[in-house]
């Protein structure tokens, strides 16, 4: 089983943005229509959502432009803004304005936004979910029959997220490339494993720390709102990758634009 995984969110070719996102590689039994309902952001936007063990999560990426007291998070878009943002922002993929790519794929912000505003990026009574929320859920999945090949979870070394193969059962079916790795996202394989937890992942792609949109179709890239104490330019987050069978924790520049999802409860003091 893999492990550690060690995924650049940038293109080999772009040199200089976004840091390594060193990453760590579940099902969901309680998942049934009767547990699905939506919840309204700011703007109007209206998101599917999904029960996961004790967790209720949206089951679209976040693509408010407004914080949940009314306050506009600052928005990027082509010809006007420098590469290099060091405040709050949102932007779309390649600052596309097309809704429909847009409400598909939602919009990406940096983690100053994520955490700009005392928490009111998500719609109230929402929140953006910790590390350890993101940790629950994968943990949740291991060992809720999750991986794609039906194998039991991992015992996990204390302190430590276990193996998994859970990446398949996150991610929606459509809008990734493909990929031979068995079980992963993009493999056609083991098709009543995909999106079986109704998460429905997005292949969003990420904005990087110098600017440069990567990975759309490739890769989804989601925040916490947790940071690196050991590197404090840094934070945590998530992703999903076409050619992996695992979801995967890492840290990265809280520069870079990320997609977001947010999860049911008040942010916790």
């Amino acid at each position: 089983m893999q492990k550690n995984h060690t995924i650049l969110i940038c293109l080999v070719l772009i040199t200089g943005f976004c840091s390594m996102l060193t990453f760590s590689c579940k099902k969901d039994d309680s998942n049934n229509p009767a547990d699905e309902t939506t919840v309204k952001d700011i703007d109007g936007n209206v998101y599917k959502t999904v029960s996961i063990g004790d967790q209720t999560w949206m089951a679209e990426n976040l693509r408010t432009t407004r914080y949940n007291d009314s306050t506009l998070v600052p928005l990027i878009v082509y010809g006007k803004s420098n590469p290099a943002i060091i405040g709050p922002f949102v932007c779309t993929y390649k600052f596309t304005t097309n809704a429909d790519t847009i409400k598909t794929y939602g919009r990406l912000y940096n983690w100053l936004a994520v955490t700009a505003g005392n928490g009111k990026l998500c719609p109230k009574g929402w929140h953006i979910p910790s590390d350890a929320e993101w940790t629950t859920l994968t943990n949740y999945l291991a060992a809720h029959g999750y991986n794609y090949d039906g194998s039991p979870a991992a015992t996990a070394a204390p302190g430590t997220t276990p193996d998994n193969r859970i990446a398949k059962a996150l991610a929606s079916s459509t809008g990734w490339l493909s990929s031979a790795m068995e079980g992963s996202v993009g493999n056609t394989d083991f098709p009543d494993k995909w999106n079986a937890t109704g998460f429905t992942a997005m292949p969003g792609g990420a904005r990087t720390d110098v600017g440069a949109f990567v990975q759309m179709g490739i890769g989804g890239f989601w925040w916490t709102n947790t940071e690196n104490s050991a590197n404090t330019a840094n934070a945590f987050g998530r992703s999903l990758i076409n050619s992996y069978y695992s979801i995967n924790s890492g840290t990265t520049s809280k520069s870079c634009g990320f997609s977001v999802r947010c999860v049911k409860g008040y942010l916790a003091q």
